[in-house]
């Protein structure tokens, strides 16, 4: 949930170099303005299925907008464009493993680290190890992460540059490669094939058109994506990066470590983190990175009043990234949650809605807001950011904590068999998430007061 992996994701400091193509849920810019002082944005949310609906529907656009495009031309239609249309994510899949590759390809070879690739967005699919880089599938291929880090910071700047610049480049030669092999009768129908799309099977010219727009979407200059903290694309980053701060690139320094925790954290292995991360804070002392990890660390430990201390103290301090001053709100609310002492309601309140205010779509901000709005009693409003988080979120102990809040709203509104499936959610992610036995308390309460069969607790 909140100050598990996503609040973890957004401080850990990775380079994150993001391409993507799913721009309702990818691509969004932000602002710098405080909104403390403004009310709450209402968003539109949606259930988990819903969501997963959207999430298609958007990854099938492209080639609907063909389609329209087609019919407008007055071209005539076949069965060829519904192979076309089931061809067109397959195509964009491997666009963006391909583009992803290139960075950490380049990476590799300029001397940088990959501590992590993952691929899609959505419920976790599958991951595993290659060499020293963790690699995630999720369900829906609308989006590429590879995150960097570096042994040391000399010459960062002009690699990361370069490693970023590389995922491009690996587009525009597809593109160009695809374009070559298919030359388009005219400029139209370069930019929109509708007469190979419509006329036959258009694998090379449907491969062109995805990396086309993926290279425009890709370069130009987008701002700070909303949904999640540091996350710019890769034309954004190639201007930012000969500016960054030194501050900002000595973050990658840690950075492998960090990430190495984070994977051992959500394993379940809090002792082996622990470890990591104070070598870590030995070899950069007062690292504001790493001490935000140790505390989401302690969080899970159970250590919640040290976790919450040190979260003020890093609000009191500079952040390495302006952006995660509005992460450590969100953390500190989480913590605050954990805590539920009644001094701290306000706190919550305060730091959750300015964190979602800021990051109305990223789970972790979703993931607050809604746990803290259960705690204060306004389940109705919590509900759909934390079924969206919970759609959202890729990492099993997420979807884990996002499920036991779900039950606390359940069982506050008396919905008895709603708990009962959220519970038997949370268990199937994560069986050993901290929020379970609270969980399980609640079912057990809600059916004794039903004069139900309570429900025992699996083993």
């Amino acid at each position: 949930m909140a100050t598990s992996s996503q609040s973890a994701a957004g401080a850990r400091g990775f380079a994150r170099v993001i391409s993507g193509h799913d721009f309702e849920v990818g691509l969004g810019g932000t602002t710098a303005i405080d909104r403390d002082t403004q009310p709450q944005r209402c968003i539109s949310l949606l259930t988990p299925n819903e969501f997963m609906v959207r999430l298609i529907l958007g990854l099938f656009a492209p080639p609907l907008l063909l389609l329209e495009i087609s019919v407008l031309r007055g071209q005539p239609l076949s069965a060829w464009v519904l192979v076309n249309t089931v061809v067109f994510p397959v195509l964009l899949a491997l666009s963006i493993v391909l583009h992803e590759a290139g960075h950490a390809i380049a990476a590799r070879l300029l001397g940088l680290e990959v501590p992590r690739i993952e691929l899609g967005q959505g419920r976790r699919l599958f991951q595993w190890r290659w060499g020293r880089t963790r690699l995630a599938l999720n369900a829906f291929p609308s989006a590429g992460f590879t995150y960097l880090a570096a042994d040391g910071v000399g010459g960062v700047r002009g690699r990361l540059w370069l490693t970023i610049a590389a995922g491009p480049l690996v587009t525009a030669a597809i593109w160009g490669a695809a374009l070559h092999g298919a030359p388009p009768s005219s400029v139209g129908e370069a930019i929109f094939p509708t007469v190979a799309f419509t006329r036959g099977l258009a694998v090379t010219e449907v491969l062109a058109f995805v990396n086309g727009w993926l290279l425009v979407f890709n370069l130009v200059p987008l701002p700070t994506l909303k949904w999640l903290p540091l996350g710019k694309n890769d034309g954004a980053r190639l201007l930012s990066v000969p500016f960054a701060p030194q501050r900002e690139l000595d973050m990658m320094a840690i950075s492998a470590a960090v990430a190495e925790a984070e994977e051992l954290r959500c394993s379940g292995d809090l002792p082996g983190a622990l470890r990591v991360l104070e070598t870590a804070l030995a070899r950069s002392p007062g690292s504001w990175v790493v001490r935000n990890s140790l505390a989401i660390v302690r969080l899970q430990q159970g250590e919640l009043a040290a976790a919450r201390d040190l979260f003020l103290e890093l609000l009191d301090e500079e952040p390495p990234v302006p952006a995660l001053r509005w992460l450590i709100r969100n953390n500190l609310a989480w913590a605050d949650f954990r805590l539920r002492r009644e001094d701290l309601r306000g706190e919550a309140d305060t730091h959750s809605t300015a964190a979602h205010s800021r990051f109305p779509r990223a789970p972790f901000a979703l993931s607050t807001r809604g746990a803290v709005l259960v705690w204060l009693g306004r389940a109705a409003e919590a509900v759909p950011l934390l079924e969206r988080a919970y759609a959202m979120n890729s990492e099993p102990v997420n979807r884990a904590l996002n499920a036991c809040c779900l039950v606390l709203a359940a069982t506050s509104r008396g919905q008895h068999e709603a708990a009962r499936l959220w519970l038997a959610r949370a268990r199937e992610n994560h069986p050993a998430s901290e929020l379970l036995p609270e969980a399980e308390a609640a079912v057990e309460t809600l059916a004794r007061v039903a004069g139900g069969t309570p429900m025992r607790t699996q083993e």
